[in-house]
């Protein structure tokens, strides 16, 4: 995955340049690396993968986790009291 997102980014970078060329080339690596990688068995699992930057290293790292709530207890963290305090202001905006 790693090879993947460099190539991705760098091909990002060079279009936002407008070496078109450039950038072509290396997204087209992007893709060839990430079609390579989804052949493995290991990442065949993540089907809902379709495209370099549907990778998600949470997912792989934590499976079968979805996240309901900060693991940090938010008494400790005073930009989260803050945020839960203004939640509502903060939505309606």
């Amino acid at each position: 995955p790693y090879a993947v997102m460099l190539y991705s980014e760098l091909g990002r970078e060079f279009a936002s340049r407008y070496l078109t060329e450039q950038a072509a080339t290396i997204l087209e690596k992007a893709i060839a690396a990430f079609d390579e990688m989804k052949r493995l068995p290991y990442y065949a699992q993540f089907a809902h993968w379709q495209q370099p930057y549907d990778i998600n290293f949470n997912e792989e790292w934590f499976p079968g986790v979805s996240p309901a709530a900060p693991i940090w207890d938010k008494a400790s963290v005073p930009l989260a009291q803050a945020l839960e305090a203004g939640a509502q202001a903060i939505s309606a905006e």
